[in-house]
């Protein structure tokens, strides 16, 4: 419903953005290190990144397919481990900043504070400062929400796509996120986006594996 967020962010919203947005990326900055981080699946991403970097084919880490973020780090992939890492610590970094303008839209009066808390979960907090997708796929949603609730349904619909496109498993969001745009203009053209985006970052997966590769979920097949 239009009536649960406010038209308009407070004048402060601004300054608060920059000072959780502060305090986020910095709490991560100073703990990457040199490598990916401890999960397998890290390495993975990376070894996938550099084999399309070097080939400039399509290669997965694992099943189904994880392009936005596979493609992401391969345009990082000269950089090195740290920049990978970093690179996530922004994703966390926007993804703390949306869930603050959500809460705060919801009239949150802690939303800062509240956002700041979920930022510093353990979970959340070590997948910040590791090549992995799970902070990806939290980004990419959080700014999906954020743009619906901005009126802006198919630039939603895009962000979601793209979250799709990090971590399958974001495609949960699509019937929530698809029943809030239905009680705002412009339904259709959030659920003409979200597949199609979808579609158009998995096309390389299925050209290269299948559809049998992407639902095997053996973890490290490569094909």
């Amino acid at each position: 419903d239009k009536r649960v967020f406010q038209s308009s962010p407070p004048r402060h919203s601004l300054l608060a953005a920059l000072v959780v947005g502060g305090v986020v990326l910095l709490s991560r900055l100073a703990f990457i290190g040199p490598g990916l981080g401890m999960d397998y699946d890290a390495w993975l991403l990376a070894d996938a990144a550099r084999s399309i970097a070097e080939s400039g084919q399509y290669m997965g880490s694992r099943p189904p397919g994880y392009p936005v973020v596979e493609g992401l780090f391969a345009l990082l992939h000269g950089l090195g481990p740290w920049a990978l890492c970093s690179a996530t610590a922004l994703a966390s970094t926007a993804a703390c900043v949306s869930t603050m303008r959500l809460m705060r839209r919801a009239g949150c009066s802690s939303a800062s504070a509240t956002s700041l808390c979920f930022a510093f979960t353990p979970v959340v907090w070590l997948s910040s400062i590791t090549a992995m997708d799970y902070i990806w796929a939290w980004c990419l949603v959080m700014a999906s929400w954020d743009a619906l609730t901005e009126e802006r349904p198919l630039r939603s619909g895009v962000f979601l796509g793209l979250a799709i496109g990090a971590r399958a498993t974001s495609g949960l969001m699509v019937l929530p996120l698809l029943w809030l745009a239905s009680r705002r203009e412009g339904t259709r053209r959030f659920a003409l986006a979200c597949p199609l985006v979808a579609l158009l970052l998995y096309a390389p997966v299925l050209h290269r594996y299948g559809f049998t590769w992407m639902i095997s979920f053996k973890a490290g097949s490569r094909g």
